[in-house]
């Protein structure tokens, strides 16, 4: 887009029947995004990689859960190699962290096939929770 800032790119018409009264009403709510400089975009790529990371993370420890340790190891060893690949993208600072990240996907991949499914889970849930509460900050 040619013009930085707040941009409309669509009309969202929302159309529902109150009952009992059968009255019908109709909301049209417009859908905004915010147009930055694509050296400021270009860090939240490698930020969406990461939260897909931890979203794999949690596939992985319901599978572990359901018996499918060959299923999470793929869960765990694919989002470590999309992590890798958005790093060279990321600010020195978060390079540092997805490249930990991609470590730790890495170990997980190999633990979910030869160590306790039960054990792996729970790592993967404390580590996910703490990541979460730690990133913003």
């Amino acid at each position: 887009m040619s013009a930085l800032g707040l941009a409309k790119v669509a009309d969202l018409e929302l159309r529902y029947v109150e009952l009992p009264s059968a009255t019908e009403h109709t909301v049209e709510v417009p859908v905004h995004v915010n147009v930055v400089p694509g050296d400021q975009a270009a860090g939240r790529i490698p930020e969406l990689s990461y939260q897909q990371a931890q979203d794999a993370k949690r596939k992985a420890s319901d599978a572990l859960r359901s018996g499918d340790s060959a299923g999470a190891a793929r869960l765990y060893a694919d989002a470590g190699d999309v992590l890798s690949a958005a790093a060279g993208a990321a600010p020195p600072a978060m390079a540092a962290d997805m490249s930990e990240e991609t470590d730790l996907l890495r170990d997980l991949a190999d633990r979910a096939i030869v160590d306790s499914a039960s054990r792996v889970a729970k790592f993967t849930d404390a580590d996910r929770a703490r990541k979460g509460r730690k990133r913003g900050r």
